[in-house]
């Protein structure tokens, strides 16, 4: 019989690893993940206790932690693979994805407003559009035209400026990923590190299968240790900061995440990446991008719905 410390571990191996996979893709919230696996509350609590109690909350977090780096591991190649045949209708799948958590974030920024009189309800909503919403849409969407990381040789971030972009997508990616309905791939997406990191995923599995070649190692570190930095800072700052904004600016905060969204469906199409796999677009690669956007947002809506989120 397996002792049930060891068959806990198993179970949260396994939620780990479900949790990881969709970390991968922009558009469903790993914290989301966790709420419908029920350990979402304990993964925040245990989080939050890592200074106070590190050997209980590690025993907690490892098998956690361990089944999410499978899952983004066994996903992301997947991905990386899509995105370099299919381009065009692997970017509008995400973005579809991306655009399907859209009402799960307005029902959310909703929560609160239902309980204000009728009368002043608009107001409240037009107020929080133009000061949270319409701002963060903007920013987004100026950071992906101003942003410069394309041009920058993969795998030979020799520049400062480029170890701290890292180190910052890093850190936003993992705040977000802690946030219940936003996506860290959505943030890595807007900052356009998410190619980049697929990339890296499928150069680890490449190292695992060589790892007499210490060329890639040091070409890997050199990626993984910045934004490997900033994930891990991330997560252990923005949790209790995240968890202050939920309890004390609900609905500002969920308003400024859907012109995050929004923002980021713009840049998608706004990024020549997503343009790469053809030397021009022809009808029926603009319909296979219709028709891939309408099931990834189909997936998504279907389900939170489904799932009552």
């Amino acid at each position: 019989m397996i002792p049930r410390i060891m068959l806990l571990s198993i179970i949260n191996l396994g939620k780990g690893i479900l949790i990881g996979a969709s970390n991968v893709i922009p558009g469903l919230s790993g914290a989301t993940v966790a709420i419908l696996l029920g350990i979402y509350e304990n993964l925040l609590q245990a989080l939050n206790s890592l200074t106070t109690s590190f050997p209980r909350s590690i025993k907690y977090l490892f098998p956690i932690i361990l089944g999410m780096g499978m899952g983004i591991m066994s996903l992301g190649s997947v991905l990386k693979y899509c995105l370099d045949l299919f381009s065009y209708p692997t970017c509008s799948f995400l973005a579809g994805l991306v655009m399907g958590s859209l009402p799960m974030i307005i029902r959310k920024a909703a929560k609160e407003i239902k309980l204000l009189e009728p009368r002043i309800q608009w107001k409240f909503v037009l107020k929080n559009v133009f000061f949270c919403t319409l701002p963060f849409m903007i920013i987004t969407v100026l950071l992906s035209l101003l942003r410069s990381v394309n041009e920058i040789v993969y795998l030979e971030p020799t520049s400062l400026s480029f170890i701290c972009f890292l180190f910052l997508g890093g850190f936003l990616a993992a705040g977000a990923m802690i946030m219940p309905g936003i996506s860290g791939a959505m943030i890595l997406m807007l900052l356009g590190l998410y190619s980049t990191v697929l990339h890296t995923i499928t150069l680890i599995k490449d190292f695992l299968l060589t790892p007499s070649n210490f060329s890639l190692l040091f070409a890997l570190l050199r990626v993984l240790t910045p934004l490997g930095g900033g994930t891990i800072i991330g997560i252990w700052m923005t949790s209790k900061f995240i968890t202050h904004l939920l309890e004390k600016h609900y609905t500002k905060t969920y308003f400024a995440i859907v012109g995050l969204i929004i923002g980021t469906i713009i840049t998608v199409y706004l990024d020549p990446s997503t343009y790469s796999s053809y030397s021009f677009i022809t009808y029926p690669v603009i319909l296979s991008g219709f028709v891939c956007f309408g099931i990834g947002m189909g997936t998504v809506f279907l389900f939170t719905l489904k799932n009552n989120i």
